[in-house]
C-alpha cells in the first residue's frame, strides 16, 4: 500500500500528500459499506469536503475503492443522497483495518459489511456487467438498501 501511495500515485501525475491519502483510505476502510460523509472526513483530515471527493475519485479511478452512487429519483420521501464506499480488495481492507488473524476478524465490528460486499462484488463483476451502472436507493428512516441497474 505504501508503494502505491508514495510511488504509483505521483507517477500518475498527482501531487497528493501520501499521508493524507493513507489516512483517508484507512477511514474509508473503517466505514466500509457505509454512507460517505465527506464533510466529516474533511474535518478530520484538515481539508475541504470537495478535496475529499477528489481524493475519493482518485482512489476510485485507480480501482482501490468502489463507490455506489445514490439513485436520485423524484420521490416524495427523504432519500439518502450520499454514496456508499467499499474497499475493493478484502486483503487491503483487512490490512487497513489492522486485522491480522482470524480472531481479529471475528471481533471486528466494521467487517460486518464484508459479506454484503462479497455479494455486491459478484453482481458488479465484469462477467455480470451489461454496461449499465448500478445505483443504491435508501430511505432515511430505513436501514435496508436496494440496488438498481439503470437501463437508459
Amino acid at each position: 500500500m505504501r508503494t502505491f501511495l508514495e510511488r504509483d500515485i505521483p507517477r500518475l501525475g498527482f501531487s497528493i500528500p501520501a499521508g493524507i491519502l493513507d489516512d483517508l483510505w484507512r477511514m474509508l476502510a473503517h466505514t466500509h459499506g457505509q454512507l460517505l460523509n465527506s464533510s466529516k472526513f474533511g474535518a478530520a483530515l484538515g481539508v475541504s469536503h470537495t478535496t475529499v471527493r477528489s481524493y475519493l475519485n482518485l482512489l476510485t479511478q485507480t480501482f482501490m475503492v468502489r463507490t455506489l452512487e445514490p439513485l436520485v429519483a423524484n420521490v416524495k420521501k427523504r432519500v439518502v443522497k450520499s454514496p456508499k464506499v467499499y474497499v475493493r480488495d478484502s486483503g487491503i481492507l483487512h490490512a487497513l483495518q489492522e486485522i491480522r488473524d482470524e480472531r481479529d476478524l471475528l471481533w471486528a465490528t466494521r467487517s460486518m459489511a464484508a459479506p454484503g460486499w462479497a455479494l455486491l462484488s459478484r453482481i458488479l463483476s465484469p462477467r455480470s456487467q451489461t454496461g449499465s451502472p448500478i445505483f443504491i436507493a435508501q430511505l432515511m428512516e430505513k436501514k435496508s438498501i436496494s440496488c438498481s441497474r439503470s437501463h437508459g
